[in-house]
């Protein structure tokens, strides 16, 4: 079977969409695949670079536009692949055409209601995909009800929920992701560790403005950010954040963290916190955190609503107040959450249902 992945990224991995995919090409194995991803420099056989905007212009919202058009430069070779996965229903009106074109949705990515013509064809690409693809795979039941489908929060995992249309959360490797080794530096310090990609949507500023209250019962907490900048004016308001509230000595920017040495990192925190304020599936970034045995909160935005995190509500207040109640029952919370992931969200669980999907057992 040869495969093509439709994708604005995957290599290198710096989060949980590239992942995804890897973890995706690795199960699916030994079908044939390529995969068709913004052009970061990286030559391999089993990748096809997507052209977008120079260096010196380059704008992250511009190209992901640009990328539908530009892979266009390869539609023969679209039309030769036996199954199109499209990630991000956006690029699906695009690749209509293809008679097995699997739809793959990370999270919802519009405002809900939508607020700009942007958000509102995301929204109407997603519809489009649900009525017509060939395929639809969800990692959360939030993208199905806002198709109009009457499912609760963490109901029908794994399962065909519509024909064709299947919910299949995320999963992780508990062979990898697992308690192992701690990094002594981290865990010394007391780190909170929040595993994000710094953009708005992931509310880092939450976490941030929510730290002051944490502080006054647990001063010697540090706020760990294990992950990049992507979004300048992000970064900037960030800064401003820490100014304000005079934090520079209780937050650490540990930058972006290969992937292999998650499980360590994970393991040396006292626990981790999950922000998500928009556009949020079945966090990764959660599960593996879950799997190490580290206690996890999180919002209940998207996708998250799914997962066995301790929920806080989207201010400050409200995160802080769960952080310190987490604090007090450390050891339950994470015993419980493990045994969850580990009989819930599971890579076998993962595997076997995208197998199906495919028609490949």
């Amino acid at each position: 079977m040869h495969i093509g992945h439709i994708t604005t990224d995957y290599l290198p991995i710096t989060g949980g969409a590239e992942a995804y995919v890897n973890d995706l090409i690795n199960i699916l194995q030994p079908a044939e695949q390529m995969i068709y991803q913004l052009d970061t420099g990286i030559v391999a056989n089993n990748i096809r670079p997507v052209w977008h905007l120079p260096e010196g212009i380059r704008r992250r919202p511009i190209d992901v536009w640009l990328y539908g058009l530009f892979l266009m430069r390869y539609i023969k070779e679209l039309k030769h692949q036996d199954a199109l996965i499209v990630h991000y229903g956006l690029y699906y009106p695009l690749l209509s055409w293809h008679s097995k074109s699997v739809v793959v949705s990370h999270g919802v990515e519009w405002i809900v209601p939508p607020n700009t013509i942007s958000h509102c064809i995301r929204r109407w690409a997603a519809k489009k995909a649900f009525k017509s693809a060939y395929r639809l795979v969800a990692n959360d039941s939030d993208f199905y009800r806002q198709m109009g489908l009457n499912i609760a929060p963490g109901e029908l995992l794994f399962q065909e929920v519509a024909p064709g249309r299947w919910f299949i959360p995320n999963c992780v490797d508990t062979n990898i992701f697992k308690p192992t080794v701690i990094m002594p530096e981290l865990k010394s310090i007391k780190a909170i560790l929040l595993p994000r990609n710094i953009h708005p949507r992931r509310g880092i500023h939450l976490a941030i403005r929510a730290l002051p209250r944490m502080l006054q019962v647990h001063p010697e907490l540090k706020l760990v950010v294990a992950g990049q900048f992507v979004d300048h004016a992000y970064r900037v308001e960030i800064a401003h954040i820490i100014d304000e509230l005079k934090l520079h000595d209780s937050i650490i920017f540990l930058g972006s963290i290969p992937r292999q040495d998650m499980p360590s990192l994970y393991s040396s925190a006292l626990l981790t916190v999950v922000p998500s304020i928009l556009g949020e599936g079945t966090s990764l970034a959660a599960l593996e955190s879950m799997a190490c045995g580290t206690p996890t909160i999180s919002t209940s935005i998207g996708g998250l609503a799914d997962l066995p995190t301790e929920k806080c509500l989207l201010d400050e207040r409200s995160l802080a107040e769960v952080v310190v109640d987490v604090l007090q029952r450390r050891d339950e919370v994470a015993k419980c959450q493990k045994e969850i992931v580990r009989q819930h969200f599971s890579i076998s669980n993962w595997r076997n249902a995208w197998r199906r999907v495919l028609g490949l057992d």
